[in-house]
């Protein structure tokens, strides 16, 4: 109960009600001027639109979408992490509207961000300070170009979920505990489940703040919270790494042409002026990643820097531990880690070092959270240029996200925006989402089945389950129009058949002579299975667990008050 009333106290309530409306007014062009239209806008409504179908279809959780590319399919559910898209999913459901639900969506992930950050500001400063760096933190002009330029949308959203894990951490710091461990795992399974590349920084970044923060009093409890934290989060996010692990050489996004030229991290450092190739620096916007760079340093260093002058700041550790972690996640970032990225190839991954700038962005937010006390007090000391300095600082941060990033935005309207989301199911998909064995060449014979020289027809044809009768005759291949996977199973007549691929990827089961009844079904493999269980067992343990805690407690200051 205690719990409950500070979080719903008038202070808290208010400093959300500021944070809301910050949020409010980073969404406000949107609601005006329409959705950004970034590179990978089409990408992301895709995926969404393929978990919205499939859940319509009555699958609870789509891992194939059975309506893309003409009917044949798409593998990109399978491997592409889908929280950020059922949350996509939950608002347009609510708002009945692609447009004005996209919008709530992204007004939602900005919110939460701002939320996580203050948060984790108000452990170590007081109100003010937290809400001023948790608004930087909304505002901060690679935050912002997530989603009106790039339109990295689940980027976007991981990035809302990042600093409650270090709040954790710090909780972990301070009292290493079961519950704990519990809360980071759940927060950390958040960021994986929203976007992998981020959960992949967010380890390393974890790593480095918990060796800094935690210090040597009580050193193994706290190591055990963390890693068990480690564990669990892994243990909730099992279901999707496990198809990803042991499926991944099926996707053609495993292949050179989508891990090479553009996708080769070597053209995608920041700071990378006497470093990249050919026109990369210009051609690949580089520059443009330099000057957001050189932004958060800008409001990050002067602020960190009032902080530590102070005479009554003395709040050290977790400063030190944030200005480290900005110090790694500068070096990831530009060429000076070159040699890490060509020697560890799960970093190669994230593919662009730039998509380190999440990680700058937070800790140069927390910094001028540290800085805010110390630089409204140079007000009050005869140091107001100090002060007009640093706020000046902010001042240009927010006018280049204001003027070189919303205001250049190309935008989609919301009837133009909705007649898009209604023609995505026109278009094909990227080719990086298709099986390996897909080719375009498949969609010029687009026929449910084929049967040469016997009649065929369908009986049904769902998502995931399609049942075919065939005439007699010879033996034959039967051609399924839809993209072959290896976990399509089929049956002829009750017994097994051969599934396999046709030269253009398409599907073919052998039919033997005389009249025959096809079924072809989706099955997920028994280790997949296997993952779900204890993913979802994990998840209820967590929930009895907290369940039972909060009852505990309610229980002791019931008896305390009577």
């Amino acid at each position: 109960m205690i719990i409950v009333s500070k979080l719903f106290s008038n202070r808290l309530l208010r400093d959300i009600g500021f944070l809301t409306t910050a949020a409010f007014l980073l969404v406000l062009p949107m609601i005006i001027g329409g959705i950004p239209s970034g590179n990978d806008l089409q990408h992301h409504f895709r995926f969404a639109l393929g978990i919205q179908e499939g859940i319509s279809n009555g699958i609870v959780f789509p891992t194939w979408d059975a309506f893309a590319n003409q009917g044949f399919g798409d593998a990109g559910l399978r491997f592409y992490p889908p929280l950020s898209y059922i949350f996509l999913n939950v608002f347009v459901g609510l708002t009945n509207d692609w447009y004005f639900g996209s919008i709530l969506t992204i007004l939602f992930f900005f919110l939460v961000g701002g939320i996580g950050v203050y948060l984790w500001a108000r452990k170590w400063f007081p109100g003010p300070s937290a809400v001023f760096g948790a608004i930087v933190y909304m505002s901060l002009p690679y935050h912002v170009n997530q989603i009106y330029n790039a339109f990295f949308y689940a980027e976007f959203a991981a990035a809302a979920f990042v600093p409650f894990c270090f709040l954790i951490i710090d909780r972990i710091s301070t009292k290493p505990s079961l519950v704990n461990s519990l809360l980071l795992g759940s927060a950390y399974s958040v960021v994986i489940l929203t976007h992998l590349p981020t959960g992949l920084m967010l380890s390393v970044g974890l790593l480095v703040y918990a060796l800094l923060v935690f210090g040597n009093s009580g050193l193994f409890q706290k190591t055990l919270t963390f890693v068990s934290g480690i564990g669990i989060g892994l243990l909730l996010s099992g279901f999707y790494l496990i198809r990803l692990m042991t499926e991944v050489e099926y996707l053609r996004h495993s292949q050179t042409d989508f891990t090479n030229y553009d996708y080769d991290f070597r053209r995608n450092f920041l700071l990378s002026y006497f470093y990249s190739r050919d026109n990369d620096y210009l051609d690949r916007s580089l520059w443009f990643g330099d000057i957001m760079l050189v932004i958060s340093l800008s409001v990050a260093v002067p602020f960190a820097f009032a902080f530590f002058r102070s005479k009554t700041e003395r709040t050290y550790g977790p400063i030190l531990a944030v200005s480290g972690l900005l110090i790694a996640s500068v070096f990831f970032a530009t060429p000076f880690s070159s040699i890490l990225w060509s020697n560890i190839p799960t970093l190669a991954k994230i593919q662009f070092p730039f998509r380190w700038m999440g990680l700058i962005t937070l800790a140069s937010a927390f910094l001028v959270a540290a800085g805010y006390g110390p630089a409204i007090e140079y007000f009050r000391n005869h140091q107001r240029a100090k002060a007009v300095l640093l706020f000046a600082l902010i001042g240009l941060s927010l006018s280049f996200t204001s003027f070189q990033i919303i205001r250049p935005a190309i935008t989609i309207e919301a009837t133009e925006f909705r007649q898009f989301i209604r023609s995505l199911r026109k278009t094909d998909s990227c080719e990086c989402w298709w099986p390996v064995w897909a080719k375009r060449e498949a969609f010029q014979r687009p026929e449910r089945i084929n049967t040469p020289d016997r009649n065929s027809e369908t009986i049904k044809w769902e998502p995931l389950d399609r049942e075919f009768r065939v005439g007699p005759g010879d033996p034959v291949h039967a051609r399924i129009g839809g993209f072959y996977y290896p976990h399509w199973k089929a049956t002829v007549n009750g017994d097994f058949a051969v599934v396999s691929s046709d030269d253009d990827g398409s599907i073919l089961v052998e039919i033997p002579s005389g009249s025959a009844s096809i079924r072809l079904g989706f099955e997920e493999p028994f280790v997949s299975r296997l993952a779900v269980i204890v993913s979802v067992s994990t998840l209820a343990f967590i929930f009895i667990l907290f369940a039972f805690t909060f009852f505990q407690s309610a229980a002791r200051i019931r008896k305390a008050n009577s």
